[in-house]
Formats: C-alpha cells, sequence, structure tokens
C-alpha cells in the first residue's frame, strides 16, 4: 500500500509533466484547489484563476520548455521538488524582449498538498543565473541608470 508521501509524490510529478512537457493547463488544473496560493520571493497569488493565468503568462515566455526533476522528497502533505528548468526565450519577460537563447536553471519547489489537491506552493529560483543568460548584468546600484 502506497504511503499518502509516495502518492503526493507521484502527483507533484505529473502535475509539473503535465504544465512544462505537455503544456496542458486543463490537465495541471485537476491537481490544484480551487484555494491554491502561490508563494515566491516576488509573487504572491490566491486562488485557481489567478495562478492558471501567472502560469500562462509564463508559458507565453518560453517555448519547446523541459523539465528534469531531479530530486523529491516528501513527508505526510508536503513534497520537495529540485527541478532542471529548460525553454527558448520567446515571448516579453517584463521589459527584456525575446531572446531565441535556449535558457536553463534551478529551482526549489515545495507543494502542500490537501486531499490530493495542491493548495500551497512554494518557488525558488536561481533568478540570478536566468537574467544572466537573458544578457542581463549585474551592477552596483549607484552605477546603474
Amino acid at each position: 500500500m502506497e504511503t499518502l508521501a509516495v502518492k503526493n509524490k507521484k502527483i507533484a510529478r505529473k502535475f509539473w509533466e503535465a504544465i512544462w512537457e505537455e503544456r496542458n493547463l486543463d490537465r495541471a488544473a485537476n491537481f490544484i484547489s480551487d484555494q491554491i496560493v502561490y508563494h515566491s520571493p516576488k509573487i504572491e497569488v490566491h486562488g485557481k484563476e489567478k495562478y492558471i493565468a501567472l502560469v500562462k503568462g509564463y508559458m507565453n515566455v518560453f517555448d519547446d520548455t523541459q523539465i528534469s526533476i531531479e530530486d523529491q522528497i516528501a513527508e505526510n502533505d508536503h513534497v520537495f521538488s529540485k527541478i532542471l528548468f529548460s525553454g527558448v526565450h520567446s515571448g516579453d519577460f517584463g521589459e527584456i524582449p525575446p531572446t531565441h537563447k535556449r535558457i536553463r536553471f534551478q529551482l526549489m519547489n515545495l507543494l502542500q498538498f490537501i486531499d490530493g489537491k495542491i493548495i500551497n506552493e512554494w518557488v525558488v529560483y536561481d533568478e540570478l543565473g536566468f537574467m544572466q543568460q537573458l544578457g542581463m548584468e549585474l551592477v552596483q546600484k549607484e552605477h546603474a541608470h
């Protein structure tokens, strides 16, 4: 008999694959709660509709997306995943126009489940490495224009 942690790991993997391998938001939506809360250092989104809109926005920035789940750890209702993301930067990312470069970066993701649905998602990614791949440079604040 599978433990709750093992079941949640399988759901997490299917969820990530639905979004970034299949690019199928209808399928991905089946894995998330209507009350989902997305947490990242710069963004917090509440509710399934706003969450789906956020993911659609990211999908518009990247084509030919692939993920590699390099590690997963699960305990009770939480699943932690270490993921390598890659995709072609094909859409505007804020004020950065498409570079059409293939970018790759690491991200860390923690999902919390209630009754087999994702209720919370926390994400941290290598933002500096990502921005450098898009041609951005790190400069001291007093030297920025």
